[in-house]
């Protein structure tokens, strides 16, 4: 992720990234070894999370439709196991999804 002051904070290759996986690291830099990379570039777990969302749909011309809860929006989201903005950066890998929502009817839950 690069962040740019004024401007949307942008995914790899200025695409969106999904909101699983190694998108922990935006705000660790650490590798799956533990090694530091890139430390000056981290980005806070709430930066990396508009990155994933609200920006996302921005960048997609969406953001009228999606990216945050809103009436009149679509209203997918997933339900975490925790809350990101409250878990060490080094342990939002562990969080597991509970619970998806498609057009704010639930489709899956664990």
């Amino acid at each position: 992720m690069y962040a740019r002051p004024g401007r949307a904070l942008r995914g790899r290759r200025g695409r969106p990234r999904l909101p699983h996986g190694r998108d922990g690291v935006a705000a660790t830099r650490l590798s799956r070894r533990g090694r530091a990379f890139g430390a000056a570039e981290r980005v806070s777990v709430a930066q990396a999370l508009r990155a994933q969302t609200i920006d996302a749909a921005w960048q997609l011309g969406a953001d009228g439709i999606a990216g945050s809860l809103a009436p009149g929006k679509y209203a997918d989201l997933a339900v975490l196991s925790g809350d990101p903005l409250r878990t060490p950066p080094e342990e939002i890998e562990g969080l597991t999804v509970r619970g998806t929502y498609l057009a704010g009817e639930p489709v899956h839950a664990a």
